[in-house]
């Protein structure tokens, strides 16, 4: 028992004493695996973030604080039976801030809560005339964090936008407006790299949460982003139910959704549901192009192209007119689709939206716009893939 006895002792630089024991050997070195575990999910982690465009300051400085401060405390609690040690000398325990943490303290830092900024950037970023921005501010609010995440998606920065959203959907909760919007934006995140069938159970979800009665009482911002939340839900749905073969269900789903924008308008006009309006048309000439209806598609991809003309958005400017290309491939003549599409094309590398380019480079491939538009293709999925872009098979 010799081995157990009471043996008090000082570490130099510490008024803690160590004793013997079983006990007093296990805990150091328990407690030196833990951290080496934490030090090893932080670090991959924080190279995740950094990749894929969620993380707003640099990540070097920040590396070389992790390890330092992880690697002291390591080497010190290497004796077993010793107390760990709490010298002034120790970065871990540092009262001011390590010249690194404040070197990464730069201009590229997230402006802070209370800056108008913020809001107006993301804002501009999702639904205005900056969709390529990057990198982005940090959200503060449900609405930023949302702009945040449809942004990220527009750029095709897949991961980011998932992880936003992730962390969106453990804030707001399962149900309400903003739990849908963030189910449908997860749908429509999964239907860009032909995830339909799964993103269809996000849409489901999405319109679950939102429930099919009206909010008619309480808020009207609430009661309109309502609206809006189920009106995302019934086009996703209607989406879905296209790329899976489904055109009669699509048919009806968009037939609801006309019925649920009608009755908002004649409440609250026309101007809160512009986005809504455009989706609906944007699906409405999809699915006219799988009925091969290039007349009827025609006339909705130009009246999405009129409203998104008016509401400001270069993404939804740039998807009109690309889905305008599409129904100009049932001329005889390829040319005007082949010119638009081509006019896309560029657009979408003028203002960072890669998935969009993707589809356009594929259309351009379709009608012969040249052999670039193969290997713009290619390159344009490889960027996806690399920002955490998973496509799924035809058919799956």
């Amino acid at each position: 028992m010799a081995g157990f006895a009471h043996r008090p002792n000082q570490c130099k630089g510490s008024d803690v004493p160590v004793y013997g024991g079983f006990a007093l050997v296990a805990e150091p070195l328990v407690r030196r695996l833990r951290w080496a575990y934490k030090l090893y999910v932080l670090n991959a982690t924080l190279k995740e973030m950094f990749e894929f465009g969620s993380l707003d300051v640099r990540p070097i400085p920040l590396f070389k604080t992790i390890c330092a401060r992880g690697a002291y405390f390591l080497k010190h609690s290497a004796r077993i039976g010793r107390a760990e040690r709490r010298c002034d000398d120790c970065p871990m325990f540092a009262k001011g801030p390590m010249k690194d943490d404040i070197e990464s303290a730069g201009p590229q830092r997230s402006l802070p809560p209370s800056s108008p900024g913020t809001a107006a950037v993301l804002a501009a970023a999702a639904f205005g005339a900056a969709p390529g921005v990057h990198p982005l501010p940090a959200a503060h609010d449900v609405e930023q964090r949302w702009h945040r995440a449809v942004a990220l998606g527009g750029q095709g920065r897949y991961a980011a936008a998932r992880a936003e959203l992730s962390r969106l959907r453990r804030e707001v909760g399962p149900t309400g407006a903003w739990a849908s919007l963030v189910a449908s934006t997860e749908a429509s995140l999964l239907r860009q790299l032909g995830g339909h069938r799964v993103a269809a159970a996000s849409d489901g979800r999405a319109l679950a949460a939102v429930g099919t009665e009206a909010a008619s009482h309480g808020d009207p911002d609430n009661r309109i982003r309502c609206v809006r939340a189920r009106c995302d839900a019934l086009t996703g749905l209607a989406a879905d139910s296209l790329g899976t073969g489904g055109l009669a269900a699509s048919r009806d789903l968009l037939t609801r959704c006309t019925a649920v924008l009608d009755e908002a308008e004649d409440a609250d006009g026309d101007a809160p549901f512009l986005r809504q309006r455009i989706r609906l048309a944007w699906v409405s000439a999809e699915t006219a192009l799988a009925g091969g209806d290039f007349s009827t598609a025609r006339v909705f991809a130009d009246r999405a192209a009129a409203l998104a003309s008016g509401y400001g958005s270069v993404r939804h400017t740039i998807k009109s007119d690309l889905i305008r290309a599409a129904s100009l491939t049932g001329d005889a003549d390829s040319e005007p689709a082949r010119e638009l599409a081509r006019e896309v094309f560029d657009r979408c590398a003028e203002h960072g939206l890669i998935p969009l380019r993707w589809a356009a480079a594929m259309m351009l491939a379709g009608v012969g716009g040249s052999p670039e538009a193969v290997a713009a293709v290619n390159a344009c999925a490889a960027t996806i893939v690399r920002r955490g872009g998973r496509f799924v098979p035809m058919g799956v």
